[in-house]
């Protein structure tokens, strides 16, 4: 799933978290019950990946055009 940033977020207080500005793309790598998620971000200039917690709060879901639901698997 790839959410976008609505504001900038930046903990210098937490080594873990991601800093994040409005208008990143995040990659979400893991959900935790307490609103942090994990994710990822590829930054196209330098060609390096920031991995880290940010509050899910921060961002909307990026819907993808096209793309239909499967009925789950029984």
């Amino acid at each position: 799933m790839q959410v976008r940033a609505l504001k900038d977020y930046c903990n210098n207080y937490d080594l873990t978290s991601l800093n994040i500005k409005a208008g990143d793309i995040i990659t979400v790598l893991e959900q935790h019950s307490d609103g942090r998620w994990k994710g990822c971000i590829h930054d196209n200039r330098t060609g390096n990946d920031r991995v880290g917690y940010f509050p899910s709060n921060m961002v909307e879901v990026i819907k993808r055009a096209g793309v239909t639901s499967l009925p789950p698997v029984m």
